[in-house]
């Protein structure tokens, strides 16, 4: 009985992944995807934090195996308990929590090697919208720790089902964050670090 109900639910869904993939050359596919990332920083004490994630894209395909996307989409990235922010009304130092908020353009390259899976990298380039330090309910500006601009290699999976996707992806992000290259002040030496993961839907426009 087992074994039937597995074949039934494998024959209802081939026909579903089957269509997803059946792509022709400049066959464009416009998208929305939305879903959670997780981020810290490199060399630092601090925690993961997750922050809300997603974009906009249109995809072009180039040949039947390899297509080229285009999203835009905000970014955030930080860490939980990474830095001492200093109390304006005390003097004293206590843990803080960093958001960095940016507007995220990424240019990426998609292998189907099957009809439902595509392997991605690419090029992320970023914006640095805010920067902010927030401790005991206070948020302080943080925009002169950090440079205005960030460029991360997103590395991930697609998995398409009819016109709903599936994505994760890991971010390397090869520059350093803040603006003291000397590394005395916070962020240090650190660079931003993320994964993430989303749900969403496309559907063929041309």
């Amino acid at each position: 009985m087992l074994r039937k109900i597995m074949t039934a639910a494998l024959a209802a869904a081939l026909p579903a992944l089957s269509a997803t993939a059946q792509h022709e050359p400049w066959d464009m596919f416009v998208g929305v995807k939305a879903g959670a990332s997780a981020s810290k920083f490199t060399k630092n004490p601090g925690d993961y934090r997750i922050f809300p994630t997603g974009a906009v894209y249109m995809q072009a395909f180039v040949t039947k195996h390899l297509a080229i996307d285009i999203e835009l989409g905000p970014g955030f990235y930080g860490a939980r308990n990474c830095a001492n922010a200093v109390d304006s009304e005390t003097g004293e130092k206590t843990p803080a929590d960093c958001e960095l908020a940016f507007l995220n353009t990424d240019v990426l390259l998609k292998y189907y090697p099957v009809k439902f899976l595509g392997l991605y990298a690419g090029a992320q380039f970023g914006a640095l919208i805010d920067a902010k330090l927030k401790y005991g309910g206070k948020s302080v500006d943080a925009d002169d720790r950090f440079t205005r601009g960030d460029v991360s290699i997103p590395a991930g999976v697609e998995i398409c089902i009819g016109g709903f996707t599936i994505d994760a992806r890991y971010h390397y992000f090869p520059l350093k964050a803040g603006k003291d290259k000397s590394g005395t002040e916070f962020p240090w030496q650190s660079s931003n670090s993320a994964v993430s993961a989303t749900l969403g839907w496309k559907f063929q426009a041309f």
